[in-house]
Parts: C-alpha cells; structure tokens; sequence
C-alpha cells in the first residue's frame, strides 16, 4: 500500500479541478495559512519561493488579531 502511495505521487498533481462559476468568485490579495508543526510548512516554502504575496503564516490557536472576518 505504501509503495503504490509512492509510485503514484506524480498523479497526484495531474488533477485539475473544474471551478464553476469562476467569474462569481471575489478577488482576494492576502490568505491566512494556520496550522501547527508541520501543517504550515508547504506554506513557509511559499513564502520562501514568492516573498512578495501576502501570506499571513499563523501558527497558534485562533487567528491573527489583524485579520477580521467579514461575515
């Protein structure tokens, strides 16, 4: 089981997903990325490849004090 989760890794990024209704979708400029240990770390290799986009990397329980949802 493990070794055909391995052999089939590159699968994985062959998905493209359909997004109905794109056009309805709101732009957004900045995204909050929590999670704790090793949850965040794609994200901290984001940051790291792409400094320039606003990614707010949130390690601890709740959310940042700077972000306040609209709903």
């Amino acid at each position: 089981m493990m070794r055909d989760a391995i052999e089939d890794f590159a699968k994985q990024f062959a998905y493209d997903p359909l997004v109905v209704h794109a056009e309805k979708l709101p732009r957004v400029d900045a995204f909050v990325v929590a999670g704790m240990g090793g949850s965040h770390w794609a994200a901290d290799l984001l940051k790291i490849w792409k400094p320039d986009l606003n990614v707010t990397i949130h390690s601890d329980y709740g959310m940042p004090l700077h972000i306040k949802p609209e709903w």
